[in-house]
């Protein structure tokens, strides 16, 4: 990520590093010492939960990167069993049960895409 902001011209750039830099990050931005702290939505999100503080005190105000989840099975699963999940999903995301299941999570439907990338298999 640091990298990417660098390319993107960003330079009061400062990284933390070590097993409690999510959770300096979020004390210093809770106590404004920072403006502004890149991070995935589940660490910013599990690292507030794991300190007591209320999510909802955050603002998500940039996407910088999407990232896309895939679900991939072995090469030795039974055809039928792909079929199963891949017809299931497809119901699901028909009926609304797809979106109703994500928006239970801390990042909401603002951020869950129903496209995929323009180079992903259809299907």
């Amino acid at each position: 990520r640091e990298k990417l902001l660098k390319r993107l011209g960003f330079t009061n750039l400062s990284s933390l590093f070590g097993k409690d830099a999510n959770l300096r990050n979020l004390e210093m931005l809770m106590l404004g010492r920072i403006d502004l702290w890149i991070s995935t939505d589940q660490i910013v999100f599990k690292t507030a939960n794991d300190t007591g503080i209320d999510s909802n005190e955050i603002e998500e105000t940039l996407t910088v990167k999407k990232a896309y989840v895939y679900l991939a099975f072995s090469k030795d699963t039974d055809d039928k069993i792909v079929n199963e999940w891949q017809h299931t999903l497809k119901a699901m995301k028909k009926d609304g049960t797809y979106k109703k299941i994500l928006s239970q999570y801390p990042s909401g439907l603002k951020r869950i895409t129903f496209d995929p990338p323009n180079n992903a298999q259809p299907e």
